[in-house]
């Protein structure tokens, strides 16, 4: 096996767009651990400056039931464009897939891909997710966040233009209506329930793909959606029918947050930032 040796004041450890963001700031390098991009649906607050990202905070606005709603910038879209940048500017140290990662006693950060054996030495290392790498311990948050990725086969074409629903509950917390791409028609469209549910409430039959088709739809009823027209009642000529609205679940996300994390083997040189993107851009 062959060895190579590296040595760093401050190095960065994760994926997320936290981690890439310090890494940004302070202009340090970062090794990445787990593949943590936001998901499609997140945006950034329309008011906040991403010239660091060397990107504009484009606005853009959003029907919801209760109105027009600003957002800005899609962090899974700059999420992409910082790693590119960062690659450019060389800050992202061995790119490429690990078999392995694990913090030594000594100050190592130790990484083996195939044949090759990493030794990257650090005074400080910052840990964003240490989830996969051997000699931390990983704390998840209580709620995970579940992506309902749902086909509409009957109203996927409304009359009403929506972008999203809020509801403020864990189960069905949020949908989120896009293009399809399954048609290559704009006007047709797809949705996203997102939920936040315990490690118990996952096991349930009442939080399954099955149930949360049935909350969009009814969700989606509610706020006046309606299924695929079929034609006109023949008591009220000027009065179109529809189909009820068919839902099909095609894949479920399920992404385990990150609460906390610490070293198995005290040590002062780790450190775990829990900031997030905005709070670290805010400084």
């Amino acid at each position: 096996m062959r060895d190579h040796s590296y040595y760093f004041e401050e190095i960065v450890l994760g994926n997320s767009l936290p981690a890439l963001t310090y890494s940004l700031v302070k202009n340090v390098p970062i090794v990445f651990s787990k593949d943590t991009p936001p998901h499609p649906f997140e945006f950034f607050d329309p008011h906040l400056d991403l010239s660091i990202y060397n990107t504009q905070n484009l606005v853009t606005e959003v029907i919801s039931p209760t109105g027009v709603e600003e957002e800005g910038a899609n962090k899974l879209e700059v999420w992409n464009k910082v790693i590119f940048k960062m690659g450019l500017r060389g800050l992202v140290l061995f790119p490429f897939k690990k078999d392995s990662l694990r913090i030594e006693k000594e100050n190592t950060l130790r990484i083996v891909e195939g044949s090759s054996l990493i030794n990257i030495c650090f005074d400080q290392l910052v840990v964003f997710d240490g989830q996969g790498v051997e000699g931390l311990q990983v704390e998840f948050d209580g709620l995970h966040q579940v992506i309902d990725w749902i086909n509409i086969s009957s109203g996927a074409k409304q009359k009403k233009d929506l972008d999203v629903i809020r509801t403020g509950n864990n189960f069905v917390n949020e949908i989120r209506f896009y293009s399809s791409p399954r048609t290559g028609n704009s006007t047709y469209k797809d949705c996203a329930a997102i939920s936040y549910l315990t490690s118990d409430e996952l096991m349930e039959v009442d939080y399954t793909d099955t149930f949360a088709k049935f909350e969009v739809r009814r969700l989606m009823k509610n706020v006046g959606l309606k299924g695929t027209a079929n034609g006109f009642y023949e008591k009220y000529p000027n009065k179109e029918r529809h189909y009820d609205i068919r839902l099909d679940p095609t894949k479920r996300e399920i992404n385990k947050r990150t609460k906390n994390c610490y070293s198995i083997e005290q040590n002062q040189s780790i450190i775990f930032d829990r900031r997030s993107e905005e709070e670290i851009l805010g400084g």
